[in-house]
């Protein structure tokens, strides 16, 4: 079920920076909030697969950790944000020109 709600959290962040981006005519941002929404529903569709694998892993007695999911996701949940971050300061940093 952690799944599922990180990948709602995920599909309702990148509706609203697509949405803000696009009202504020940043259109390097809404592609930013598109490919989180894109994202979002992978990891959603994901989620099912892999419930289905931890399920019929733990009524077989198989080892159900996978850590290389664990790292995937922990770098996704750091370098989203970090990106979207980068592409707003870009936008409204101020040039030297």
């Amino acid at each position: 079920m952690a799944w599922e709600r990180t990948s709602f959290s995920v599909i309702a962040v990148g509706v609203l920076l697509a949405r803000s981006a696009r009202d504020s005519g940043l259109p390097a941002l809404a592609l930013v909030g598109i490919a989180l929404t894109v994202f979002g529903g992978a990891l959603l569709v994901r989620a099912g697969q892999r419930y289905e694998e931890l399920r019929h892993a733990a009524c077989s007695g198989d080892q159900i950790a996978s850590p290389r999911v664990v790292r995937m996701v922990g770098a996704v949940a750091v370098l989203a944000p970090v990106t979207g971050l980068t592409v707003a300061i870009a936008q409204w940093w101020p040039s030297a020109s």
